[in-house]
């Protein structure tokens, strides 16, 4: 019979049993036994009642069978009678007894009583240590283990391997690497190193505290790896973030026929999903299927997270609705993975679908939702958005409202922005710089300088980002000096390497027209670093200086790097300031390979280069192309047109631009009225004016005045120009009163010129231009009277 238990033939055993003429004490106990080693709780405690009805008295065995099957089955009550049991036969001093009795109670949620009848158990035992300290990290309690395993050794008492196993558990949980390292220690000393359930917590243990090469190191010692162990290093790489080595053992296990656990598999799909290696995900997935554990719960949130981030949404939107509503993590990933692929419309319908379902909502939700309003433009969403931030508590969350003031700053609500700002309890660099980010979005320069003087008085420690939003406020209103003191910054914090940081120097240099100080900082990034370099090559453009950002351009091509969206715009806009055309045609079959000619920018900025190039028929056949036309590409076209004087083909034009419904700008009549003037078309300027004061005042500025006034007096049409002057809308600006001074000038009309210098003198009395204007004109009328 006990051949049969031992060999795991229950029945066998039972048969045997069944057969005896007569049973003793003996025979129960070892048919309690049985029972126990196969998990039958309820069959063993069955037998203890008929081994007590038939008049036995258990043995010592018998109870600590019996208080293994009270385990197995959670029967906390008939244990407690059984522990009473003991005492009444006064054995409760029995060191075999009384450590069954510890694990009882400690496994079954009572480790109050396992500690009192540790305490009073007068030879305590290696076992009876191990117990304890066993069950206190069963209950999350691992300080009070190490100090237990502390005590023991105190004691004199050596561990045996799971005392180790135990303490490591505890140094696991609690991040005690010294104390971890020092049983380590006694590992090899006791010549465990290699063992694999010590060497498998040595593993756990270094993988849990950070030390992956430790973790490593002891791995590659144990002969023996089962599948436990792989799992262990397999999980410390995966939580590290180390996916692909993560994915590299997992693949290896398999190799070597190691059969995969559950939690095995859970980290398989995590690795897959952190390095986006769909294939070895679907094959995981097969093999789940296969061994049917499609149906857990655990895995398949787990398999709708690797979908997700393996980015095929369509198979873990499918495998979301398999899994209990309340699962909130793989809707949080999914979520996550529909903004960040800008898929933003599937993001709110996905987070309307987890209110419908009563799936519970998190901090992730509710930025991927604000986001994905944020990014659509869609304000009434994004403050119903935030409606149900408020209503659920989570506007006291910093993440959370960090993401609404964003939303808010994104669609032009400034204002409730700052009232989201002011209603945080506590202001985090996050938060302040989002406020000077969208400050800077809106043009806010000024206010943006002001919020982080406010930051600096409030001891917020600025990090990089806060730096970048401040130097492209500098940047957009040429505040030179503020820009060159957080460059000081910027410097004592060791950040000036920094690639964004470098680039917004570069930007701001170059766009307050720095253009020297900006190749300073463009060339110590990392050799010409490319982003920095856009923003140099770009700098150049906008100054004027096309040769440098074509020499920039080359250089950075001869090195290798390849041009992007921003940098070729850049070089093209240098090509037709230079009027390079060669070098222009040759980008333009650039920016066709890299399928850049759709953007509507590019397609401008192409046909602005051949218009400046008085490429016309290149530039008329690009614009003709163009996916997308507004009045950027149509002015850039009538430019071209205006630099060759071509007056029929810019009224042309201006007439297409109004038939297609695109409303003209203060640039398309600038355009217009300077061909005019080129070609001498008076009364036809005189018209377009017109049109532009009647139908489109609100874009009417004193150049449009000037160019009218200038033409007018350079045909002798003076009286006209001084009606212009009479009937604007806007105060006279000193330039129309210079125009009219030189038409003066040139027909020696003295009384004019008096009465035009009063009334520049009147805006401005050391007017040097009206005076030296007047001076000629005196000269001219003294010379023509024979003075």
């Amino acid at each position: 019979m006990n051949m049969y238990v031992k060999c795991h033939s229950l029945s066998m055993a039972q048969q045997v049993f069944d057969k005896l003429s007569t049973h003793n004490v003996v025979c129960w106990t070892m048919l309690i036994s049985g029972y126990v080693e196969h998990d039958r709780g309820e069959e063993a405690l069955a037998c203890l009642e008929s081994v007590q009805k038939k008049g036995f008295s258990p043995t010592e065995c018998t109870y600590v069978c019996s208080l293994k099957a009270c385990i197995l089955i959670g029967a906390i009550d008939k244990g407690s009678h059984l522990h009473a049991e003991i005492v009444k036969r006064g054995w409760e001093k029995d060191e075999v007894l009384c450590n069954m009795l510890i694990d009882f109670y400690a496994k079954l949620g009572n480790i109050e009583s396992a500690q009192r009848i540790f305490d009073l158990l007068i030879h305590k035992d290696v076992i009876s240590w191990t117990t304890l300290i066993g069950g206190y990290i069963q209950h999350d309690d691992a300080q009070k283990a190490l100090s237990l395993f502390k005590q023991m050794e105190e004691m004199g008492i050596l561990p045996n391997s799971f005392t180790l196993v135990c303490s490591l558990k505890a140094c696991a949980k609690t991040g005690a690497i010294m104390e971890g390292q020092d049983i380590h220690h006694q590992a090899c000393n006791m010549d465990l190193e290699t063992d694999t359930l010590v060497g498998t917590a040595l593993v756990n243990m270094y993988c849990k505290c950070g030390l992956l090469a430790d973790a490593q190191y002891i791995f590659d010692k144990i002969l023996i790896q089962d599948t436990v162990l792989w799992t262990a290093l397999i999980g410390g790489y995966i939580e590290h973030g180390y996916g692909e080595e993560a994915l590299h053992y997992y693949k290896k296990m398999q190799l070597q026929v190691y059969d995969s656990n559950p939690i095995t598999l859970v980290y398989g799909l995590r690795a897959c999903g952190s390095t986006s290696e769909a294939s070895k995900g679907y094959e995981l997935h097969s093999d789940i299927i296969k061994k049917g554990l499609d149906c857990d719960s655990f895995i398949t949130s787990s398999l709708v997270c690797m979908y997700a981030n393996c980015d095929m949404l369509a198979a873990a939107e499918l495998l979301l609705h398999k899994l209990p509503l309340q699962d909130i993590a793989p809707w949080n990933v999914l979520l996550t993975r529909y903004v960040d692929n800008g898929y933003f419309e599937q993001t709110l319908e996905c987070f309307e679908q987890m209110r419908h379902e009563f799936v519970p909502l998190s901090t992730v939700s509710f930025v991927s939702g604000t986001k994905a309003c944020s990014s659509l433009g869609d304000v009434m969403c994004g403050q119903n958005m935030h409606m149900e931030i408020l209503k659920l508590g989570f506007e006291g969350d910093i993440v959370v409202s960090s993401t609404v003031m964003d939303m808010y700053m994104k669609c032009g609500l400034f204002s409730e922005a700052l009232n989201v700002f002011n209603s945080l309890a506590t202001h985090d660099v996050i938060s302040w710089t989002l406020l000077i980010m969208g400050c800077v979005h809106h043009g806010n320069g000024e206010d943006a300088i002001c919020i982080y003087e406010q930051m600096l008085c409030k001891g917020v420690c600025v990090n990089s980002i806060t730096y970048v939003g401040i130097l492209m406020a500098c940047s957009c209103i040429g505040k030179i000096l503020n820009g060159r003191e957080i460059h000081s910054m910027v410097i004592k914090r060791g950040l000036e390497d920094e690639p964004r940081i470098c680039t917004a120097l570069t930007d701001m240099y170059a766009k307050c027209g720095m253009l020297p100080e900006a190749h300073k900082v463009c060339a110590k990034s990392q050799n010409f670093d490319p982003i920095s370099s856009t923003a140099l090559i770009a700098g150049y453009a906008e100054q004027g200086c096309g040769e440098n950002a074509l020499s920039l351009m080359e250089q950075l091509e001869n090195a290798g790097v390849s041009g992007n969206i921003i940098t070729l715009g850049s070089s093209l806009r240098a090509c037709g300031s230079l009027g390079a055309l060669d070098k222009g045609l040759l980008m333009h079959s650039e920016v066709i390979g890299k399928g850049f000619e759709g953007d509507s920018i590019m397609g401008f900025t192409l046909v602005d280069m051949y218009s400046k190039c008085a490429s016309l028929a290149e530039a008329r056949y690009t614009f003709d192309r163009l996916a997308i036309v507004n009045v950027l590409s149509w002015n850039a076209l009538i430019a071209g047109y205006t630099q060759i004087a071509e007056i029929d083909n810019v009224i042309i034009c201006f007439v297409s631009m109004l038939q297609e419904g695109i409303h003209p700008d203060s640039v398309t009549f600038m355009n217009i009225l300077n061909t005019c003037g080129d070609t001498g078309s008076t009364e036809l300027a005189h018209f377009f004016f017109q049109i532009l004061n009647n139908d489109y005042s609100y874009i009417l500025i004193v150049e449009h005045v000037t160019c009218m006034i200038d033409l007018f007096c350079r045909t002798g049409c003076i009286d006209k120009a001084l009606s212009v002057v009479k009937t604007m809308m806007f105060h006279p600006h000193a330039a129309l009163w210079h125009a009219i001074l030189g038409a003066c000038l040139r027909s020696r009309d003295l009384e004019l010129g008096k009465h035009a210098f009063e009334h520049a003198s009147t805006l401005d009395e050391n007017d040097t231009v009206a005076h030296i204007l007047l001076s000629n004109i005196y000269v001219n009328a003294e010379t023509s009277m024979g003075w």
